[in-house]
């Protein structure tokens, strides 16, 4: 360093025997209380590269990187985070997949990779004490049919109405679950059949088997349909051997009625 009053200049050397500076620089010095910040390359800071891209960057060729602790905050509106990124896409080794690693007593307790196909939750469960929002896609898989309280035309991405329409170039149908409650296939029911009426319309061998019964009034006369004769209203017994035909008269006025639970109308939906 001189004195020359500017910022002050740093030279670097290959030996203390050289003349010519390998590097030199005029840098910002803070001093505060016998202590001293450098500030270079607009404030980036490099360990194991000369290029850093970041207000710190760490590489590392040859071993593994530890990170033996982090801490980020939000600064002047600006989030600061840690990212490990693995370049090389061809490395394969589990070991050296981007991963953050939690010990707890002494004791390997969780790993967090970054493999190829995507994020891993290594070595043990994990639990929260607070709300945490995850979406696997193994949790909802091809052709998993679910209910929809939206409008049948705004049917999230990745998902179809099932209206009966084809997709897949045609390959493939939804099905057409419109006005239509789900069974369970299995005994009774092969899958994808369909049947059932939204009404239905009685006949005689669809009631119950019953009878009707009349009664009459010894009281009076009549005719019968035998042989022609009357009878009068007697104080004495009479009785009268004959067959008699009886017809009452029509009623009901052959409706269809209605045979469905009280429901409520959502849009199935379909993963694709």
């Amino acid at each position: 360093m001189d004195d020359t009053g500017e910022k002050p200049r740093f030279e670097v050397y290959a030996t203390a025997s050289t003349n010519t500076a390998n590097w030199t620089q005029r840098l910002a010095l803070d001093c505060s209380t016998g202590n001293f910040a450098i500030a270079h390359n607009g404030g980036t800071v490099g360990i194991g590269t000369g290029a850093s891209t970041a207000r710190l960057t760490v590489a590392a060729t040859t071993e593994h990187l530890r990170l033996i602790r982090s801490r980020t905050e939000t600064t002047g509106g600006k989030h600061l985070f840690l990212e490990l990124f693995q370049e090389d896409p061809s490395v394969t080794v589990p070991e050296v997949f981007p991963s953050l690693r939690f010990h707890h007593g002494g004791r390997f307790w969780h790993r967090i990779e970054a493999q190829s196909n995507g994020i891993h939750f290594k070595h043990g469960d994990l639990n929260s004490d607070a709300y945490v929002r995850i979406f696997a896609e193994n949790m909802i898989v091809t052709g998993m049919i679910v209910m929809w309280s939206g409008a049948a035309n705004a049917v999230p991405a990745g998902w179809l109405l099932c209206n009966g329409q084809a997709y897949n170039n045609g390959q493939s149908r939804t099905p057409d679950l419109q006005d239509r409650f789900i069974v369970g296939a299995g005994r009774n029911y092969a899958l994808g059949n369909t049947g059932g009426e939204d009404t239905v319309t009685l006949n005689i061998n669809q009631i119950p088997s019953h009878n009707h019964s009349l009664d009459f009034d010894s009281g009076g006369g009549g005719f019968g349909s035998v042989t022609s004769h009357s009878m009068a209203k007697s104080d004495q017994q009479v009785n009268v051997l004959a067959n008699y035909q009886v017809q009452t008269n029509y009623a009901g006025g052959n409706q269809a009625h209605e045979n469905r639970p009280p429901y409520y109308a959502l849009c199935f939906i379909i993963k694709i």
